[in-house]
């Protein structure tokens, strides 16, 4: 099948073969996952960075921090 992958070994014979079906399903959802939360809290850093106001300097020193 197009999914699988077959090694051999020294002797050309058939060793196990290699799904790669589940790394097509896993890596796509995972990397989805962590974009769509570095997304979430980029946009959380953003809107404490706007709605706080900049009056100590360690509420500057936390903006900076985001």
């Amino acid at each position: 099948t197009a999914n699988t992958t077959v090694m051999q070994g020294f002797n050309k014979s058939e060793r196990c073969p290699r799904d790669t079906r589940m790394t097509q399903l896993v890596f796509p959802a995972l990397y989805t996952a962590v974009f769509l939360t570095g997304l979430l809290l980029n946009t959380l850093a953003l809107w404490v960075f706007i709605h706080i106001p900049s009056n100590s300097t360690f509420i500057v020193y936390l903006k900076n921090t985001l």
